[in-house]
């Protein structure tokens, strides 16, 4: 078992006497576990690990185990990628709920905001007021129109497009 201690992946070693140290001691009645294990040529694989005590001495320790070691490498393997493709799968739910989100809420805020835009256009087209009200309207205007702008640009980034991505920066965006 020394020898066979050696060769366990280090940091698999704890999991694997955890399940065979009781079978050992007589606890179980089978050993099994999943644990790296190095090869002849250095490299390490994935291995399954199973076995049973079959003769004890009298005083119930081990004299004899059998047992079989399987290559699971590539069942592992794909264990993992089965994995990569579920997160990404759970990423892109993600994004597609924040999507329509998105959307949701640019429709709530577009509406007031177009509705002040019309409300402030008319009243610099029909109010007398001075030119600093002027300008503050004109200014409160343009804020309309870029904060539309905004939230249309964000509703876009969330939904599927044909066009060509291209680069933006975020600062132009917001301080325009």
């Amino acid at each position: 078992i020394d020898t066979w201690k050696k060769l366990v992946y280090p940091a698999d070693l704890p999991k694997v006497l955890k399940v065979l140290t009781p079978h050992l001691e007589g606890k179980t009645s089978f050993y099994q576990c999943e644990n790296r294990l190095l090869t002849k040529s250095g490299n390490w694989r994935w291995n399954l690990d199973q076995g049973k005590v079959v003769k004890r001495d009298a005083n119930g320790n081990p004299l004899r185990m059998v047992g079989s070691d399987t290559d699971i490498t590539e069942w592992k393997k794909s264990e993992e990628e089965l994995k990569k493709s579920q997160d990404q799968i759970l990423h892109m739910e993600k994004l597609s709920a924040l999507g329509k989100l998105t959307g949701s809420i640019a429709h709530e805020f577009n509406n007031p905001i177009y509705g002040t835009k019309i409300i402030l256009e008319q009243l610099r087209d029909e109010a007398k007021l001075s030119d600093q009200q002027q300008k503050g309207l004109s200014l409160a205007i343009k804020e309309c129109y870029r904060m539309a702008d905004l939230i249309a640009k964000l509703r876009d980034f969330y939904q599927p497009t044909s066009k060509k991505p291209e680069r933006v920066d975020i600062h132009d965006l917001l301080f325009d």
